[in-house]
């Protein structure tokens, strides 16, 4: 067990210094969303790593869903710094709280999108 949980921390921590690498450093301190977000960002990332098949490809459209998210916030952020400082402050009751908050919005977007999918063929045809 504490074998899988190391590799598990090591595979997020690979997964968070790639999004280093994309993300370029910001500079202002979250304050409107972005920490849940990265959090979200961090929980899909570790998600990413499930032995399921079917978890894996869900974490990886959240993980594009709330990068996107993140992304597209108007102040600047240091992803880095937030990334790390989550990764150290998030208690495993924290992840479990944060899975079920992402996974509520996520599904809900999905949602969402599936229904303007469905308006615009209607409006097609």
């Amino acid at each position: 067990m504490i074998k899988r949980q190391i590799i598990s921390y090591g595979l997020v921590s690979v997964a968070i210094a790639i999004f280093w690498a994309i993300y370029p450093v910001r500079a202002a301190t979250p304050a409107d969303g972005a920490t849940q977000d990265a959090r979200c960002i961090l929980v899909a990332a570790r998600l990413a790593t499930d032995s399921s098949q079917d978890v894996r490809s869900r974490a990886g459209m959240m993980l594009m869903y709330y990068l996107g998210r993140f992304d597209g916030r108007a102040l600047p952020y240091d992803l880095q710094n937030l990334l790390s400082r989550e990764l150290r402050n998030m208690t495993t009751d924290e992840f479990q709280k944060n899975a079920q908050l992402c996974n509520v919005e996520f599904t809900s977007k999905g949602r969402e999108i599936s229904l303007i999918g469905k308006n615009l063929s209607a409006r097609s045809k």
